[in-house]
């Protein structure tokens, strides 16, 4: 309730969406469905489903739609030059989206709790499950809530294709995760099951498998929670340097390459270089991104360059976008990887033959593939305006999956490299032609961007002297 009073945005959402009525329909909608199981097992599982239904589904899009609608309705404006702070806009905004699907989701949780006790699920276990389910609801919210600000300016149409795009991703994700958990539970007549007990490594941490998910998504959450809240600081016109967001870059795969102790005799090399072409490879991913939802425009270009001309570095890291950071990164650790890579490359072949020479592969034209990709968003966004993402990812679909199909129906697949920084195929053999390809791209991609973008300057600097 204390949150609720120093909260003005959490309390005028709550204001807004629950109502007597609401509050009284979904108990029973939410009990008529829950008598029609028959046993603790169903009343579990059905509830689990419900959960994740309302919680991440449906409360990840309505968190999506919360900025741009509010843009829509001409209120976002009077509302971020208000004398809320950023933190308190971002809890605001979080759990005031969402509260009605919360409200369904602890009747959910509840009801699981009840049912597990009654099938003599261990406390503890119970706990760590019930957290897992709140932790992954909160994580979908703020990552789709993130996605919905970055891409509020586009038409309504791509924006919400997108982010559908997204949550079904997500499902299948969650879907995958709930059948193994239900085959288990299937096997055994109970929730608490083998594969719950079943323990393995993070670094020097061995522990079952519902603490390593717990874990995983305590550390997921800080990030995306840490995202919102510079997203919204961004919003209200604060500075957000880089720095923070390199850590992410950093931390993300480094945590996750804990795992990797749980491969018999890995060799420092071998664990490095597998890192650093993790951080590279996350860094690639997360640039296309931010490239996605971050804006190309050639004044914000104009004032970095200033600020970097007259070293003044810390504007400089102000006006820099963050799919140049991610850029940056990228290059540094795939360099980085490169180097680990000569060092460990005989005992990566332990791994699986071929293994070694795919690693070389992909550390030499992920950064062509990026410098390609980069120079479609910069064209495109220099020369198209409103239509440049659609227009982007129309480019993007043909070079990642319509020339790849037209190579194997014509039986090329040896070429299939030169559209994937990632050769997949246990039989690829190294070839200079699926660099050489890449690598042609790349570069009338960065002659077509150097053009526009003098034409563009000249523009713009012959407007301002005038």
């Amino acid at each position: 309730m204390k949150l609720i009073r120093i909260n003005p945005e959490l309390q005028r959402n709550i204001w807004e969406t629950i109502t007597p009525t609401k509050l009284v329909i979904m108990p029973i909608v939410l009990g008529l469905i829950f008598m029609l199981v028959d046993s603790a097992v169903q009343l579990a599982t059905v509830s689990l489903v419900l959960f994740y239904i309302i919680t991440v589904m449906v409360g990840s899009y309505m968190a999506g739609e919360e900025i741009p609608g509010e843009i829509q309705d001409k209120t976002w404006d009077w509302q971020r030059m208000s004398a809320m702070t950023p933190m308190q806009m971002t809890l605001g905004k979080l759990w005031g989206s969402t509260i009605y699907q919360w409200y369904a989701g602890v009747i959910c949780i509840i009801v699981f709790i009840v049912a597990s006790i009654a099938l003599k699920m261990d406390v503890l276990r119970l706990i760590q499950f019930v957290f897992c389910m709140i932790l992954t609801a909160t994580f979908f919210q703020s990552i789709t809530m993130i996605f919905g600000i970055g891409t509020r300016d586009m038409p309504i149409g791509l924006r919400r294709f997108l982010i559908i795009a997204v949550l079904l991703s997500l499902g299948i994700i969650l879907v995958t995760i709930f059948i193994v958990f239900s085959f288990a539970s299937y096997l055994d007549k109970k929730i608490d099951t083998e594969i719950i007990e079943h323990s393995f490594n993070w670094f020097f941490l061995k522990l079952p498998i519902i603490t390593h998910f717990l874990m995983a998504l305590f550390f997921l959450n800080a990030w995306s929670f840490i995202g919102l809240y510079r997203a919204f600081r961004t919003e209200m016109y604060y500075f957000n340097g880089p720095e923070l967001y390199i850590v992410f870059l950093i931390s993300i795969p480094f945590y996750f390459s804990g795992y990797l102790t749980n491969i018999p005799n890995l060799s420092i090399s071998i664990y490095l270089t597998l890192l650093f072409a993790g951080i590279a490879l996350f860094a690639y991913n997360s640039t296309l991104i931010t490239a996605l939802i971050d804006k190309m425009e050639i004044v914000g270009f104009r004032r970095l360059f200033y600020h970097l001309k007259i070293k003044d570095y810390k504007k400089a890291g102000y006006n820099t976008p963050m799919w140049l950071v991610s850029f940056i990164t990228e290059i540094f650790f795939s360099v980085f990887a490169l180097g680990m890579y000569f060092i460990a490359s005989s005992e990566l072949n332990k791994f699986e033959e071929g293994f070694s020479t795919r690693i070389f592969f992909f550390l030499l034209v992920i950064n062509l593939f990026l410098v390609r990709d980069l120079g479609i968003f910069l064209y495109n966004n220099f020369t198209q305006g409103r239509n440049a993402t659609g227009i982007t990812l129309a480019y993007l679909f043909v070079l990642y999956q319509i020339l790849p199909a037209l190579m194997v129906t014509s039986g090329n697949e040896q070429l299939l490299p030169a559209f994937y920084p990632i050769p997949y195929d246990k039989n690829f053999e190294f070839s200079w032609i699926n660099i050489l390809i890449p690598l042609i791209q790349a570069v009338i991609m960065v002659l077509l961007v150097k053009k526009v973008w003098e034409e563009k300057n000249a523009k713009l600097q012959a407007s301002i002297q005038n």
